[in-house]
């Protein structure tokens, strides 16, 4: 992927946060279930992985198999956005969890772009 379309999609994901945070005010389960689909769909719009979550793969990314450059300084950034906003639902490390809680997923994921 284009750095032009993860910066593109990175600046879509926060601006779709703001009105989440503004409906939640009122229902926050619901909120929180919209949250987790918005993660996944970007998950498979920034790495195109459909059964796991953006916020495991911040973490994977970051932490296990860090990426050097401009991308890898917007990973970090996304990183501590998407735990910023977990905080705000009472969630710490969200995205150390999110990929220890979808491990097995996660490493199919992996192994499929291992072949590539």
């Amino acid at each position: 992927m284009g750095i032009i379309s993860l910066i593109t999609s990175l600046i879509v994901l926060a601006l779709s946060v703001i009105p989440i945070i503004i409906v939640s005010i009122g229902n926050r389960e619901r909120a929180l279930k919209i949250l987790i689909a918005l993660d996944q769909l970007y998950a498979v719009i920034v790495f195109g992985a459909e059964d796991i979550t953006i916020s495991s793969l911040l973490y994977y990314y970051k932490y296990k198999k860090p990426i050097g450059s401009f991308r890898g300084y917007l990973i970090t950034l996304t990183y501590h956005f998407v735990n910023g906003i977990a905080k705000m639902f009472g969630q710490t490390n969200h995205c150390e969890q999110s990929y220890y809680n979808e491990l097995t997923e996660f490493e199919e994921y992996i192994d499929i772009y291992k072949e590539d």
